[in-house]
Order: structure tokens, then sequence, then C-alpha cells
């Protein structure tokens, strides 16, 4: 009698038919001997179809250690598939053939996709994972040019090497995505304009995003211009987009001018994208930056051009005058009336212009500041001004002024008495006075603000050739200067910058 828990053994594929026939005899017997117990055949079947129900919902793949080798390569016993395909395999040996795999071979050939299928998924997931790589290179691409954007140099070069590292011509690609996104009806309009034409796309303004503009713009040289710009409406007179890009340059130089009006060129800059291209040619910065800090200067590691280091670098602005309000209450003259003490409040103005070449300007008045402005220049003489030389190190801007000697009108009787009597008329004392202020920002303005750090007066005593120093502390009454700027002071251009 056979048991409910009896293992009922596997026939694998290289098995005889003769042991299989032997199997199926012992099975059938044992049915017949015993009527009542329940039918093994019939368990088979519900076996095999419940491991037939497995297969389907979980292929088993070459590497999976599910079950037993005989039951992954092979099918249950008593199948009639098994039973041919024996049968077929004796005659195929008989007939000196090459023998076949067994059913359970084809039917796991068949649960496995076709060659066909096989090429094509691998082809879209390697497109897929090329797409993915891509787009990840582009994206550390973008990221390292905003970090060099604020000067993070350091994290730059990290984004850089990281998205050249997964596409070697990630830049090419940035180019060639942003330029068919701004491709539209205007280029395929003109087609023989927008032949290796920068300035179509220059002038193209439609759909742009404007942080990728900003990039592209930031890459182009003045090289990379066909031209400057384009007319906007038609006309008969000569535009100045016929202009090369060498004379523009020329004429931005005179709008800078020796005064160095780089907020002029700022302004420039916002005519058109030819203009904002030639505005940042850098050898424009670069002579701005000389004519401030010397010929000695160079681009210093912690900026990234000679734009970013005259913007952010401490400097005196040359186009405006810096003003500083100071203001203090005193007792006023004592009265017979003793309910009534009167108290006045003092207020003047400080103000300090700097030329381009190291020239300082310096005076004080209880007038109108707007009355002031217009007199600081060098040929006016203005009453208690000083003049002198400044020289900047770092932050902190070092001047030295004397009084400005004011020559008075002589009589005529008098004319030639003038030589005999001038060293009579030199006063007994000269003083010199030397003040350190430290350039600073006020918001987000920089070199706005001008903070006072010393100031000292030296009196020198002609008659006795001694010299006496006076250092004054640094109160409520020193306060900073605002810088203000002046437009009567760039009207005019002498000379290119």
């Amino acid at each position: 009698m056979a048991n409910e828990n009896e293992i009922i053994p596997v026939l694998n594929d290289d098995r005889d038919d003769s042991d299989m026939e032997e199997m199926f005899e012992l099975l059938a017997d044992e049915d017949k001997g015993n009527p009542e117990e329940p039918n093994l055949a019939q368990q088979l079947t519900n076996f095999r179809q419940e491991w037939h129900q497995e297969l389907g919902k979980a292929p088993i793949g070459p590497g999976d250690s599910r079950g037993s080798p005989a039951l992954r390569g092979s099918p249950a016993p008593g199948s009639e598939k098994n039973v041919n395909a024996a049968k077929g395999q004796e005659q195929r040996n008989d007939a000196g053939t090459a023998p076949v795999k067994s059913s359970g071979d084809a039917r796991s050939n068949s649960a496995s996709p076709s060659p066909e299928l096989e090429d094509e998924t691998d082809v879209e997931i390697s497109s897929l994972l090329t797409e993915s790589i891509e787009e990840k290179a582009k994206y550390l691409f973008m990221q390292g040019v905003k970090h060099e954007r604020n000067g993070r140099m350091y994290e730059a070069v990290m984004f850089y090497k990281q998205s050249m590292q997964l596409v070697p011509d990630v830049e090419s690609r940035v180019q060639e995505s942003e330029g068919n996104s701004r491709s539209g009806s205007n280029q395929a309009s003109d087609d023989e304009d927008n032949n290796n034409d920068v300035a179509e796309d220059m002038t193209d303004d439609g759909g742009d995003d404007i942080e990728a503009l900003a990039i592209k713009l930031q890459l182009m040289t003045t090289n990379d211009l066909r031209t400057s710009c384009s007319t906007k409406t038609p006309q008969t007179a000569t535009h100045v987009s016929a202009l090369p890009v060498e004379i523009l340059l020329c004429i931005f130089r005179w709008v800078v001018t020796s005064n160095l009006d780089l907020r002029s060129l700022e302004q420039l800059s916002k005519v058109s994208r030819g203009f904002y291209v030639c505005c940042r040619d850098s050898e424009i910065w670069r002579k701005a930056c000389v004519r401030m800090w010397g010929k000695m200067s160079y681009l210093m590691k912690e900026y990234v051009s000679w734009r970013d280091m005259y913007i952010h670098r401490a400097h005196p602005h040359f186009n405006g005058i810096y003003i500083s309000r100071v203001t203090y209450i005193r007792q006023g003259e004592p009265s017979m009336d003793p309910f009534y003490k009167p108290w006045h409040v003092v207020e003047y103005h400080r103000f300090l212009r700097f030329f381009q070449d190291g020239t300082i300007m310096m005076a004080s008045s209880s007038e109108d500041p707007q009355s002031i402005v217009s007199k600081m220049h060098k040929n006016y003489n203005l009453p208690g001004r000083m003049i002198g030389q400044f020289c900047i190190d770092g932050d902190i801007l070092t001047a030295v002024l004397k009084k400005d000697k004011v020559q008075k009108e002589l009589d005529t009787g008098r004319r030639y008495m003038r030589h005999r009597n001038a060293k009579e008329n030199l006063p007994d004392s000269e003083q010199t006075f030397e003040l350190e202020v430290a350039v600073t920002s006020f918001g987000r303005k920089p070199n706005m603000k001008l903070e006072w750090k010393r100031y000292a007066c030296h009196t020198r005593y002609r008659s006795t050739g001694n010299e006496n120093t006076t250092e004054f502390d640094m109160s409520r009454q020193f306060c900073p200067y605002y810088f203000s700027r002046v437009k009567s002071y760039t009207t005019t251009a002498e000379t290119p910058l």
C-alpha cells in the first residue's frame, strides 16, 4: 500500500524507457489493488499542473537555485510528452542521428524570449541608459557653469570633470541642444543667413531660456560675431550694424574714457546681444584694471575674469563724489532770560572726490551739497579745499592732503614788491593731513561706502622747524562717506580708455 507521504521518484531525461514503463505498471497495479485509496495518478496530474502554474508565474533563469536540477530541466513523471520524447529519441538514436533535448528543455526554451526580441530589448535599454547618462552629464556641466559664475572655481572644476568623464564632448552637446531649442520659423525661412551665422541667433528673442542664454553669451567672444545688431525696421541710412566689431570696440573705449565710467558701458550692453558681447570684451576690462591698480596688476585667483575683479575688488569710483553728513548740537550764547537756554543743531557736509590720475580732493562746507558738487573741479578755486594724492592697498585707501593755495590778485602799485615780500607773507606753520578710510559695500552695491579708520594732522613750524602731530578721535563727528553719482562729471571725454 502506498502511503500519502511516499516520495515519488523523479525521472531524468537520460533514463531508459524500460524504467519508465515499469514505474507506470507499478502505479497501475497499486491503483487496481487499492481502489479505496486516492488515485496517485490524479495527484500527480494536479502536482504537475501546479508546477506548470508556478513556472508560468516565475520563470526560472539560468542562475536560479529554486528546485532540484531534475525539476528545472524536465517535466513531471508520467507526462505523455516525456514518453513521446523518449520514444522519438530512441528512434533517432537507432537511425544514427544525434540525440535531441527533452520536452522540458523545449518548454524552457519556448518560455525564454527569442533572440530578435532580446536584441530589441537590449537596444532600448542601452538607448535609455545613454540618454540618462547624457542628461546627467549636461546637468553636471550646468552646475559647473553656475559655480564658475559665482566665483567658486574649485567646485566648478569638480563638476566639469565629472561631466566630461561621463560624456567627453558634453560642452558641444549643451550648445547643440540650446541651439536646437532656439531654432524656429525664423531660421527655417532664411537658411543661407543661418549657415554658421551667429548674428541670427543673437537677434532671435523668441522663447529663450534666460539662464541658458546668459551661459551662451558668456562663452562667446568678439571673434564669434559677424555683426553687432540688426535693424528693427527698414531704413535707408547706414545702420550701426554696418560697422565692424573693431570700430565698435574703439567707440566703447571712448564711452569708458579715462575716468573709467564703466557704468555707461554696462548701460550700453543692454542695446543688443552683440553689444553685450562687445561690452564683455576682456581687453576693455583689463585696461580698466591696469588704469586702477597700475601696470603690474594681474588677474587674481579669487576672481573669474577681469570684469569680476574690477567690480568686486575694493576701489573708489570716479564718476561721482563721496558725501558725509555731520550733525552735532552746541549750546547757544547766554541771554538775559534765565528760563531760556538756546541750543543749536549744526549740520555740515564733507566731500571727497577721486580722480583717475591719483588725485584726491577734500572739502567741508555748510552749504547745500548741490552748490558744492559743481565746484569740485581741479580748475576751480574753492576756499578751504584740500588736494593731495591717494593710494589703495587691499581695501584700505590712504591719502595725504594739503590746503590748496589760493592766489590772490595783487594791486598794480605793489606788483613789483611781491617778490621782495614773498617770504614775509608766508604763514609760520604748514599743515599736512593724513587720512585712512576703508572701502566697503553698501547693501548690494560694492565700493559705495568709505568708513573712517584714521585721521591725523601734521603741523610743521617754519621758524623753529619743529613738527607736531595730532591724532583725531574717530567719534560720531567722523561719519562714513556715501557715494553719489554726478552726471556732469562724465558728460565730456578728454581721452579714451
